[in-house]
């Protein structure tokens, strides 16, 4: 239970990284997004949730792409 608890607190701190844009909407969740929540070492199910609550993704699946994540 109390690692649910931290691993809730992290994805709010996560989310708070992501300035919103004026109008109020989330901006698409990219790879550069992606790269730098793993870069925090939070976790496959944080880096999970996050997608999933996402509005919107604009990931690059290309060879390129895919290579950076």
């Amino acid at each position: 239970m109390r690692t649910l608890a931290f691993a809730g607190l992290l994805l709010v701190f996560a989310g708070s990284l992501f300035a919103q844009q004026p109008s109020g909407s989330e901006a698409p969740l990219t790879n550069a997004d992606m790269v730098k929540l793993a870069g925090l070492h939070l976790g496959d199910d944080v880096l999970i949730a996050k997608v999933n609550q996402a509005p919107a993704v604009n990931f690059d699946l290309s060879g390129e792409g895919l290579s950076k994540l």
